[in-house]
């Protein structure tokens, strides 16, 4: 009879995020999109007076893109919310959850213990 038995530690990224604020990300503060896409800023002075934010926006479905923002990291000048306006970010890591995997003679058991 053989027995395994592995113990997986599972941690889970909460994302907070806060309004924008172009000092902190000047500073190399992280930055996401509002819908929590990973930024990278690539200039705060574009020559487009009214968007001088150039950002790489990394999605899921392509590689990057390239945005420009207004001052206050709004995606349209008249500053409505959408999904791709610049958020300051503040990562809390969080173990979330412990996984146990039994394996015994082509029988696996699976069990979570949540915190």
């Amino acid at each position: 009879m053989m027995l395994l038995l592995r113990h997986i530690q599972v941690t889970k990224t909460n994302r907070i995020m806060k309004p924008f604020n172009l000092e902190e990300a000047k500073a190399d503060k992280p930055v996401c999109t509002r819908d929590g896409k990973r930024v990278e800023i690539i200039s705060f002075e574009n020559p487009n007076s009214v968007y001088p934010i150039l950002a790489r926006v990394f999605s899921y479905n392509i590689d990057y893109i390239d945005l420009c923002y207004n001052q206050e990291g709004y995606f349209f000048n008249d500053n409505r919310e959408f999904g791709v306006d610049l958020m300051m970010v503040e990562d809390a890591t969080i173990p979330s959850l412990w996984t146990q995997s039994c394996t015994e003679e082509n029988t696996i058991i699976n069990y979570t213990i949540k915190n």
